[in-house]
């Protein structure tokens, strides 16, 4: 990943049309670079050609700087989605499966989560309606422990509980309001998808008063200051000594550049930390690995469309109810959401890809984690990120 300087992403195109003249078109070789800023990335996929991928570093900090606003706590969840550790995506081809409905392949995924398709043309399909047939060569996209096949099982109904109460409200028409600190130039991308999702930014200088009502945005500081993290680090400082003070809590998205000053950041319970850089890294690997995961990352780390949100379990069934998390998987599909684990209420470590089968009593403090469709239509300022017709994430 090149460092954040103006020459960074001239070298990177550099690089890659050296690399294409040597290796061509037709070359198997499989190609992953990333640029700092958008304004480059036509340029980068240009020089890199069709069937490389370009990432847009800038443009997937925006991005999910916006969606954990939206949905505070996620952070830990897309980094868990993207590490090598535990589950996570993987794209299999299962003889046998063709004809079968997307229902009827969650239900039958034994020891991973079902979360949508590849289609022939390499395009997603996830959370797809659940009537959506496997077609002869689509592929079928898990959350699993690793690259081992899924185990498939026939299809038997899980038995469901009455009907959760709907507990979610629609909070689209009520006035959301996040004050962002710092400035830089990712600022006004960020402050464009907060509008397209109804929310209202404000720019500050000084520390705001607590709210609960409203969230707070830290961003790095200035794009020429050799230290950008400087500024979250003293940001989140004084708005830790301000929690001292008895009164309401703000939720805190801080923005850090630098995965090693994460340690040093006074993060409160109510804050979480976005490190771009370790996230474009991570997901630098996981695209290298397996390139028709390219597209879905696309879709799954956007703030509108099929995205990542965190939902109350008790949306799904009765606070009280004693299930297995399979219980919860059907639950959430027949609303129109495919789950992917859980985050216990005493715990702010999500589990993803949970077991099936042991049953646990649901209350109003767990959080599911789905894949379902938002209502804001916010998308990156210079659309998908695409080399020649090969999906990439941008």
């Amino acid at each position: 990943m090149p460092p954040d300087t103006p020459e960074a992403d001239t070298q990177v195109v550099k690089t890659l049309l050296a690399l294409r003249a040597v290796v061509g078109d037709a070359s198997p070789a499989r190609v992953v670079a990333a640029v700092r800023q958008t304004r480059h990335v036509a340029t980068a996929r240009l020089a890199a050609g069709p069937g490389a991928v370009v990432l847009d570093v800038d443009g997937i900090a925006a991005r999910t700087l916006v969606q954990c606003v939206l949905e505070p706590g996620l952070s830990r969840v897309l980094e868990d989605l993207l590490d090598f550790a535990g589950a996570e995506l993987h794209v299999h081809r299962v003889p046998g499966l063709g004809g079968r409905t997307f229902a009827d392949l969650r239900a039958a995924c034994v020891d991973a989560c079902v979360v949508g398709l590849v289609r022939p043309d390499g395009s997603p399909l996830l959370n797809p309606p659940p009537q959506t047939a496997l077609g002869p060569d689509d592929a079928v996209v898990v959350l699993a422990e690793d690259e081992t096949p899924p185990t498939w099982t026939a299809t038997t109904a899980t038995p469901l509980p009455p009907p959760a109460a709907a507990t979610a409200v629609d909070t689209r028409a009520a006035p959301r309001r996040v004050v962002v600190l710092g400035w830089n130039r990712r600022g006004p991308e960020i402050v464009d998808g907060l509008a397209r999702n109804g929310w209202e930014a404000v720019r500050e200088k000084t520390l705001p008063a607590p709210d609960p009502a409203h969230h707070v945005l830290v961003l790095g500081g200035p794009d020429d200051h050799p230290d950008p993290d400087e500024h979250t680090l003293v940001t989140l400082l004084r708005l830790r000594a301000g929690e001292r003070e008895p009164g309401p809590r703000s939720p805190t998205v801080a923005e850090l550049t630098d995965a090693q000053h994460r340690p040093l950041a006074p993060a409160g319970a109510h804050t979480d930390l976005v490190v771009g850089g370790r996230l474009v890294g991570l997901l630098m690997a996981q695209v290298s690995q397996t390139v028709e995961l390219a597209a879905a990352f696309d879709e799954l780390f956007s703030p509108a469309g099929n995205a990542v949100r965190l939902r109350p379990a008790t949306d799904y069934v009765p606070a009280g109810t004693e299930a297995p998390f399979a219980t919860l998987v059907e639950a959430a599909g027949r609303q129109g959401a495919t789950a992917l684990g859980y985050r216990p209420g005493d715990s702010p470590v999500p589990l993803l890809n949970p077991s099936k089968t042991g049953t646990r009593r649901w209350s109003h403090e767990d959080t599911l984690i789905v894949v379902t469709t938002t209502a804001g239509p916010f998308q990156p300022q210079e659309g998908p990120a695409r080399a020649a017709d090969t999906p990439v994430f941008p």
